[in-house]
């Protein structure tokens, strides 16, 4: 990677790439380049399709982090900011605010296109997913529609993907990253949090 940014060798951390390409599995990319690109444009771009995040770390080296689903994730927010509690065990009072994302940032039905053919210059895969889905799926997103009352779709152009499994796989992520509203923690912290970096667990 270095390489293709014009940096040095010691200018990406392999060891957090190494862990990333391991938490993600058998999730596949693939793709072709057929213009002259911005190499730094063109890796964010195939991360995103990845369910990667690249970022500079702590000592100014390019990094990526995997952002994969959790076993088991609680769908329904809560609205009492008394909720999170510090390491002491109290409750944190004027310097914790937590809000919601914002509604035009929630979707609840999902149209994957993925598999580009360069020859045609169209997709030859494509994935719908709503609420008529069969299973824990469909039932998600109607409970989405119902606690929100919207119905919004979100088409997505996946040009790095081109097979079927990894589709699929890349519509659940955007199904958990979309279909409900996130909770947003501001808090003021110390100097001992200075070492935090992107998906970091607080």
């Amino acid at each position: 990677m270095a390489k293709y940014l014009g940096l040095g060798t010691g200018a990406c951390t392999t060891a957090k790439f190494t862990t990333a390409r391991t938490a993600l599995g058998t999730y596949k990319l693939a793709g072709q380049v057929l213009e002259l690109t911005e190499a730094r444009l063109l890796l964010h771009d195939m991360a995103s399709h990845g369910k990667l995040k690249l970022h500079l770390d702590l000592e100014d080296q390019w990094a990526v982090k995997a952002f994969t689903l959790p076993g088991t994730e609680d769908k329904h927010l809560q609205q009492n900011s008394g909720d999170f509690v510090t390491e002491d065990g109290f409750m944190e009072g004027e310097i914790l605010s937590v809000t919601q994302s914002p509604l035009n940032e929630l979707y609840n039905q999902f149209d994957l296109l993925y598999d580009w053919n360069a020859a045609t210059g169209s997709f030859d895969g494509r994935l719908a997913v709503d609420e008529t889905t069969t299973g824990s799926i469909g039932a998600w997103l109607t409970e989405s529609q119902s606690r929100y009352g919207l119905t919004r779709k979100l088409v997505y152009e996946a040009r790095w993907i081109n097979e079927e499994n990894t589709a699929r796989s890349f519509v659940n992520y955007l199904i958990y990253q979309y279909a409900d509203r996130k909770r947003i923690a501001q808090f003021q912290t110390a100097f001992n949090t200075v070492d935090l970096e992107l998906g970091d667990t607080v």
